[in-house]
């Protein structure tokens, strides 16, 4: 071979050994991309937000162990509160099974609401759809744990009995134990 061709076949010998590093190198990258975007989804099933916290409410109704989650947290778009939240056990089923906490405007660390003040609201909506809620006369605590205000984070306690009245006007009550949430705050308005 020709001193001048030598120095090619050189070059030619070393981009293919250098060639197949780089194959390999690209497919162990893409092999790594492909289960990093497999994985991400699977691990983000929980309803978590930029904290990493979960958005829950936990109780016990009459005895039965109830944990309810939430996608959104507290915002200021309630009908008869300053701060609302509603935790479901199946967020795409609005109409049963689900834990509505409404908070005053006066909300911070340490409070205890209960059933006479007003702007607070708690209701239970059972797994048919029948709503049972605090009344003048039922004894409902909710104590506010921590509040951090907008885009922050609230944890808190709650206890008490809660109320449904039928249509024939009887009256039926469930009793809310070990209750406690948290979740995340956003003012959504001002």
């Amino acid at each position: 071979m020709p001193e001048r061709l030598k120095g090619n076949a050189t070059i030619i010998l070393n981009f293919r050994k250098h060639s197949f590093s780089l194959t390999v190198l690209l497919m162990r990258f893409g092999c790594i991309l492909l289960i990093v975007t497999i994985l991400i989804p699977i691990s983000s099933c929980k309803k978590k937000d930029s904290s990493g916290q979960v958005k829950q409410a936990s109780f016990r109704i009459n005895n039965v162990s109830k944990t309810f989650t939430s996608s959104t947290g507290f915002d200021r778009i309630c009908s008869f509160s300053t701060y609302c939240n509603g935790f479901y056990q199946d967020e795409n089923v609005t109409d049963k099974s689900m834990f509505y906490i409404g908070l005053p405007a006066n909300a911070r660390n340490g409070i205890i609401y209960t059933q006479a003040d007003a702007g607070f609201s708690v209701y239970y909506l059972d797994e048919n759809g029948n709503k049972y809620e605090i009344m003048t006369h039922s004894p409902f605590t909710l104590t506010v744990t921590t509040w951090e205000g907008n885009d922050g984070w609230t944890t808190g306690t709650f206890h008490g009995i809660l109320y449904y009245i039928n249509r024939t006007g009887g009256q039926d009550s469930v009793v809310v134990t070990e209750g406690s949430y948290q979740s995340s705050i956003t003012y959504l308005t001002n």
